[in-house]
C-alpha cells in the first residue's frame, strides 16, 4: 500500500516477539488453585450435620475438577506472535521447531501492566473464527520488546480497506 507520492505505508504497531516464558502465569495458576482447595476444605468443615453424607462427594467431584482445569490452564504452548500491516499472526513451537503461522484476531483480556492475558482467535480461510489460544505474556524475557507489544496490543485496528493483502 503506497500514500500520496508513493512511499510505502509501514505498520508503526509492527512487533514480533517469541512467547516462552509463563512463570508469572504459571505462579498465578498455582496460587489460585491452592486457594480453591484451600476455600473447598474450609467449606467441608464446617458443612452442617444433615449434609455431612453428601460433603466427601461433593468436596471429592470438585476437587477433581478443580486440579483438572488447573492442569489445563498450567500449561501453555511457547510461540511466536507478530503483528505485521495490521494483521496478527501465532506460530506456537512444536517439538523445538516453530509451527505453521495461523493468522487471526488478538484481543487483551487482561493488562496488569508487567503481564497481560491476551486472547487470539485463529481465522479460517474463508474467515470463519478458529479455536482460541490463551497466551500470557510477561515483562521477564521481553523487556527490549515490552513497550513495543504493549503499544502493538493496544493500538487501534485497522479498518479492512486499509489493510493491504499479504504478499506471497
Amino acid at each position: 500500500m503506497t500514500a500520496l507520492g508513493g512511499t510505502i505505508l509501514r505498520d508503526p504497531f509492527a512487533c514480533c516477539v517469541e512467547l516462552r516464558r509463563f512463570g508469572a502465569w504459571q505462579a498465578a495458576v498455582g496460587f489460585l488453585t491452592i486457594s480453591a482447595l484451600t476455600a473447598l476444605a474450609l467449606w467441608g468443615s464446617s458443612v452442617p450435620a444433615e449434609v455431612l453424607a453428601a460433603a466427601p462427594w461433593i468436596a471429592g467431584l470438585a476437587s477433581f475438577a478443580i486440579v483438572g482445569l488447573s492442569l489445563l490452564l498450567f500449561q501453555v504452548d511457547a510461540g511466536t506472535l507478530q503483528r505485521e500491516a495490521g494483521r496478527w499472526t501465532f506460530a506456537p513451537i512444536v517439538a523445538g521447531r516453530g509451527g505453521e503461522p495461523k493468522a487471526g484476531e488478538l484481543v487483551v483480556a487482561l493488562d496488569l501492566g508487567r503481564f497481560m492475558l491476551l486472547v487470539f482467535t485463529a481465522r479460517h480461510d474463508a474467515g470463519v473464527p478458529g479455536p482460541r489460544r490463551w497466551l500470557p505474556a510477561q515483562k521477564a524475557g521481553l523487556e527490549s520488546d515490552w513497550q513495543a507489544l504493549r503499544r502493538a496490543v493496544h493500538a487501534p485496528r485497522p479498518s479492512i480497506a486499509a489493510v493491504p493483502a499479504p504478499s506471497e
